[in-house]
């Protein structure tokens, strides 16, 4: 299911909201999450990757060490000889590499928002959240749970330090469903 699919499923629409984040080597960069959901209490900041699960690129050396590392792939993809092979590996460049996939990014968003002041666009006042939540669903987080490989068992454990909840479609639906009178950016 695509982002946009997901969002109608869920009765949400795109977060229209940027704000500044900040980098584990101080840099600062704008970002964009996929959605945002305000309470009273809290604000939800989720992003949403369809199968994609995050990597742990750039959570040294921030949003630089991971746009060098997808310039690199990619550097290695042009020198194919076979168009095909080419294709699949932009394709998977785009897909799976570089600032937004990685878990640095959700972390940078995390501590930059906690008690970060917002417009809220329902009713155009100032609102200060008390607490974010950096979320991250993925209709095959269960998959991504259960497997084995370094990478991901690597970018869990980092996750799990860091406060960055991980959840799937059906379990933030339901979760959702559970808030009194929520608001969207």
């Amino acid at each position: 299911m695509k982002e946009t699919e997901w969002l109608d499923s869920i009765g949400a629409r795109k977060a229209n909201y940027r704000f500044e984040s900040v980098d584990c080597k101080g840099v600062v960069h704008e970002v964009r999450p996929d959605l945002m959901i305000g309470t009273d209490d809290e604000t939800w900041i989720v992003e949403y990757k369809n199968g994609n699960c995050l990597t742990t690129t750039g959570i040294r050396g921030g949003k630089v060490s991971a746009e060098n590392a997808k310039a690199r792939y990619d550097d290695l993809t042009d020198q194919l000889v076979c168009p095909n092979a080419r294709a699949k590996r932009n394709k998977n460049s785009r897909a799976h590499l570089g600032w937004n996939h990685t878990l640095g990014k959700m972390i940078g968003m995390d501590n930059s928002l906690n008690e970060h002041t917002f417009v809220c666009p329902d009713t155009n006042e100032q609102v200060t959240t008390g607490k974010a939540r950096v979320m991250i669903v993925d209709p095959l987080m269960a998959k991504h749970r259960k497997s084995k490989a370094k990478d991901k068992v690597s970018m869990f454990k980092h996750a799990s330090k860091t406060g960055i909840e991980f959840y799937s479609t059906d379990e933030f639906a339901l979760m959702l469903d559970s808030l009194e009178s929520p608001y969207q950016w």
